[in-house]
């Protein structure tokens, strides 16, 4: 244990680049997380809007357009 120790104080900095690795996967792991969740809201308001769009088209063509005869 005193070799540990000893070894530790000699070489204060050693280590510390595993530290910098750790935080940076931390981060990056969350940067994608972000990213695919806003992707997938993305798409999501983007279905939302063509369902929107058709429903309104549906709409627009019922009351425009002629009266149906059936043939006799």
């Amino acid at each position: 244990m005193n070799r540990l120790r000893r070894w530790m104080r000699e070489h204060p900095e050693e280590g510390s680049l595993s530290a910098y690795f750790v935080l940076l996967a931390v981060v990056l792991m969350g940067v994608v997380g972000l990213v695919v969740d806003s992707s997938g809201k993305y798409r999501e308001v983007e279905h939302a809007q063509l369902v929107a769009s058709g429903a309104s088209r549906s709409a627009v063509n019922a009351v425009t357009a002629p009266p149906r005869t059936t043939a006799p």
